[in-house]
């Protein structure tokens, strides 16, 4: 008997040892495929680093527990054993066409799936392409925002927010954009609009017993690029 771990590996007891032991397959995955290129996970570094993140996610008090907890675990558990490696795949020497590719773009909602398991890859992609763009030091944003638990842990907008506050709270506030812009491109919240503005301000004049006087009314913001009307 075991417990699971993740999403491809469980801890079993076998003859008094602990070790690492494929997760069986799911079903629509050929079993054949799968069986010609399943090796021990315990000689596989990225699957280590993936399970030791779990275990770290935990001690932080960011819980597994079903739904987008689940897959959120699952992403920040690929994320990290990526970095381990330096590889954005998890699983190459262990489950070979089963292993998962964190540079491989999905996006919500065309690759969104009942699977946590599966959907938890548009998430990791967005954290992946982060790191590639604004290095190591956004492991520790990413560690800052699970012990935030990812704000509501609602949805992976409330956890990008999280993410964002983490940046914030550890002076990377100007990180932001970039950030946005990753995980916009994987469908999760929006880029902000970095369009230029030219900022006119309105004045009305106001006359009162002949004595002029000036108000400042709103401001119209109109985009720097927009045709002449």
């Amino acid at each position: 008997m075991g417990r699971y771990l993740g999403g491809l590996a469980r801890e079993v007891d076998v003859e008094g040892e602990r070790r690492l032991e494929a997760r069986p397959l799911r079903r629509g995955q050929a079993r054949g495929e799968a069986e010609s290129t399943l090796r021990s996970l315990a000689h596989d570094a990225s699957i280590i680093a993936h399970e030791r993140a779990h275990v770290s996610l935990y001690l932080l008090g960011f819980p597994a527990d079903g739904g987008i907890r689940l897959a959120l675990h699952e992403a920040c558990a690929d994320y990290f054993g990526s970095v381990y490696t330096g590889s954005p795949v998890i699983g190459r020497y262990s489950v070979g066409a089963l292993s998962r590719d964190l540079s491989v773009l999905r996006r919500q909602p065309e690759h969104r799936s009942g699977d946590p398991y599966d959907h938890s890859l548009i998430f990791s992609g967005a954290l992946y392409d982060c790191r590639q763009a604004l290095g190591a030091g956004f492991d520790a944003v990413v560690l800052h925002a699970a012990k935030l638990r990812f704000g509501s842990g609602r949805d992976y907008e409330s956890a990008l927010e999280a993410i964002v506050s983490a940046a914030s709270g550890l002076g990377r506030g100007s990180w932001e954009a970039e950030i946005r812009r990753h995980f916009a491109r994987h469908g999760i919240g929006a880029e902000e609009n970095t369009t230029p503005v030219i900022e006119v301000a309105l004045k009305l004049k106001a006359e009162d017993n002949f004595d002029r006087r000036e108000v400042t009314g709103s401001t119209i913001r109109i985009p720097a690029d927009a045709e002449a009307f």
